[in-house]
């Protein structure tokens, strides 16, 4: 008899293990499955457009959750009215230098050059617009010529200042962004290549080929473009003045000064 009352226990103590495993197995299985779809549920929303961004209303940077091809990823295209990369800056203002284009009722005449704004500097004679104030500076010479591989200017007439000039014109070239001019004597293909007794190289001077414009240059230019008074170097250590006009007399009349760029 006591041996029937064991087996009746052992047997019930069998079954509520059994139970109470089951119970657990499927009570996890719910939460996984819970957990699963609530992450799922989660992440459709936070990137509702499946770019791969989290929407901004989430703590994300996606600025417009509704449209995949915008993101902080985004290439963007200017000029068409959305923020396509989400960085917060104008979509007409394509070089990023703070100022709209003009073409889409901005103030910046050129937004392809971020140096071009209104209040940029606009240096005297570049031919540019710089600060878009309408006027475009006229270039910095009044001439040119092409030939033997160079282009000469003509700067605006000056009066030649009193004693040595060579730093003078040197000066004068260097203010438009140019550089004054020399002869290359010893030279076939151009410049620079100075002789020793013309080396105005200490002057930033380009060596102008002697095949084109002899080895006085300011006499080569002249009878290849009829320019009078004009100035240039020759031997500037020992020129009168330190610069050459026609031949390197000094007419005292006021001089045009002849650079390269």
């Amino acid at each position: 008899m006591k041996h029937l009352v064991w087996l009746i226990l052992l047997v019930g103590i069998g079954c509520d293990v059994e139970t109470v495993k089951d119970t657990a197995v499927e009570a996890d299985a719910d939460t996984d499955a819970d957990t699963d779809a609530d992450t799922g549920a989660d992440t459709a929303v936070r990137d509702a457009d499946g770019d791969g961004f989290n929407s901004t209303e989430y703590g994300g940077w996606d600025c417009d959750d509704t449209d995949p091809d915008v993101n902080p990823g985004a290439i963007e295209v200017y000029y068409d009215g959305v923020d396509g990369n989400c960085d917060g800056l104008s979509d007409y203002d394509a070089d990023g230098d703070g100022y709209d284009s003009a073409e889409y009722v901005g103030d910046d005449c050129d937004d392809s050059d971020s140096t071009v704004h209104p209040g940029a500097d606009d240096p005297v004679g570049d031919g540019l617009d710089s600060d878009c104030d309408g006027s475009v500076d006229p270039p910095p010479y009044v001439d040119s010529y092409t030939g033997g591989g160079y282009t000469v200017y003509r700067l605006p007439a000056e009066i030649l200042p009193d004693g040595d000039a060579s730093s003078w014109y040197q000066e004068a070239c260097e203010a438009v962004g140019m550089s004054p001019v020399s002869c290359d004597p010893w030279g076939t293909g151009g410049g620079p290549v100075f002789g020793t007794t013309y080396d105005a190289s200490a002057f930033g001077a380009v060596a102008l080929p002697y095949f084109h414009y002899s080895c006085n240059v300011s006499s080569g230019i002249m009878g290849l473009t009829g320019w009078d008074n004009i100035i240039t170097y020759h031997n500037p250590y020992s020129d009168d003045r330190g610069v050459c006009e026609e031949g390197c007399t000094i007419s005292g009349d006021p001089v045009y000064p002849i650079c390269t760029d």
